[in-house]
């Protein structure tokens, strides 16, 4: 797997959050599509908190 920052991982967490697709995160960050899919699985947990925190900023 590339190597990613912890800031890179939360800035991929954020984009994926606001809608960005596998295939965009990898174009944007440069990084591996399977190593992206691995990256979100693996952290489905953070991911999830992040778009319930935005979803309530929405509302």
């Amino acid at each position: 797997m590339t190597n990613i920052s912890e800031q890179e991982k939360n800035e991929i967490f954020k984009s994926f959050a606001f809608g960005m697709t596998y295939d965009e995160i990898s174009d944007v960050y440069e990084i591996d599509l399977t190593d992206v899919k691995k990256l979100l699985t693996d952290n489905a947990d953070k991911v999830h908190k992040i778009k319930s925190y935005y979803k309530k900023m929405e509302e």
